[in-house]
């Protein structure tokens, strides 16, 4: 399975990216995928590559370009097995024009079937015989910001198309702005006064936010620098109330799904 896990903010989000990714990795053989924005209308993935206990590139080894040290937004991925399907290693994932890039956890049972009529549209794999499912998540999404849609809006409408359980967050290079969705898999998100991670694991947030909402089931959430949006089955909302990691252990516990960890969150309220 994957952990996935999303920042924006000021500063360096490449090594905050690589801590939390870090947080998540287990001791044995891991592949990673870190992408980050510029800015200016592409994102660059820095890294898709084994690490862990038995390769000679551990992930506090990666290094950063430096044209790319001051991006603040960044999306990345550890995929727990390297042995596992290519079609869920294959991450960071990319749309057609390269604007909007994918991370998810979990699984799609009509990947087939959905790729087969992306590829009837148009759009291109990435070099592979099959389609993985971020990047039919990414082409998803890009047909409805074809549509002129934003990114958030793109996601809900291509999460509705979804048949699996899946936590998912897309990175929009132009603005450096984030979606995340939970479709059967949950996702945690915290806020401080100058940052936001989007995260499949409590673990994943640094060790001085004790605070996180949860993205429960058919909610969805755009991250700006500044501020967020939440909205749940399409329509807006408010944020959900906040948990704390220390007062707030649920009775009895729930993992966030898929994941080997042993964090654990509240359900959501409905």
């Amino acid at each position: 399975m994957s952990a996935i896990v999303a920042r924006i903010g000021a500063g360096q989000a490449a090594p905050r990216l690589i801590s939390a990714l870090r947080r998540q990795s287990g001791p044995g053989h891991s592949l990673a995928g870190l992408t980050l924005s510029d800015y200016r209308g592409a994102s660059t993935t820095l890294v898709r590559t084994a690490i862990g206990a038995h390769t000679n590139r551990p992930l506090e080894r990666i290094d950063v370009p430096p044209a790319l040290q001051e991006c603040g937004s960044g999306i990345g991925v550890i995929v727990a097995d390297a042995s596992e399907a290519a079609t869920d290693s294959r991450q960071p994932a990319t749309d057609c024009t390269g604007g909007i890039t994918v991370v998810h956890t979990g699984g799609i049972r009509n990947a087939r079937a959905l790729g087969d009529e992306l590829l009837a549209a148009g759009h291109h794999r990435s070099g592979h015989d099959s389609w993985s499912c971020a990047e039919i998540i990414a082409h998803l999404v890009e047909e409805g910001i074809r549509r002129r849609l934003s990114a958030h809006s793109a996601l809900d409408l291509a999460v509705a198309r979804l048949d699996g359980n899946c936590g998912i967050i897309v990175l929009e290079a132009g603005r450096g702005h984030l979606a995340a969705a939970a479709h059967g898999a949950p996702l945690v998100h915290a806020r401080t006064a100058n940052e936001a991670f989007i995260a499949s694991d409590v673990d994943a947030l640094p060790a001085h936010i004790h605070e996180f909402r949860i993205l429960g089931d058919g909610y969805s959430i755009e991250a700006r620098h500044l501020a967020d949006r939440w909205r749940r089955r399409g329509r807006e909302l408010s944020s959900p109330q906040l948990h704390s990691r220390i007062s707030e252990m649920p009775s009895p516990p729930m993992p966030l799904r898929g994941l080997q960890s042993s964090a654990r969150v509240p359900t959501p309220a409905a």
